[in-house]
């Protein structure tokens, strides 16, 4: 599985990334960028998990990657604030089964 974490500036999801790699599996993949970087990244994932501070950008990155078929949702504001790899780990894997 490949995820990528999507926040304001790309800074605050690389400590959520360090955090989920702890926990996931070797050949799980797990990146984080901006959101105005999402669009190098687009190729290469399988869910888009967005920041809580993005939720009002929610609908633009849904209808930028609806060709691609990735899947996209917002992170759980809770597992974010907490810095929760593992609930967000979970959050993604959850979504990539469906």
């Amino acid at each position: 599985m490949k995820v990528l974490l999507i926040c304001a500036s790309g800074l605050s999801t690389s400590i959520l990334v360090s955090n989920m790699r702890q926990y996931a599996p070797r050949e799980d993949k797990i990146m984080a960028c901006s959101v105005s970087e999402l669009s190098a990244y687009l190729q290469d994932v399988d869910v888009i998990l967005v920041g809580p501070q993005l939720r009002h950008q929610l609908k633009d990155i849904e209808d930028k990657v609806a060709s691609s078929g990735q899947i996209v949702a917002l992170m759980d504001p809770k597992a974010y604030s907490r810095i929760d790899g593992v609930a967000l780990l979970n959050q993604a894997k959850a979504l990539y089964k469906k």
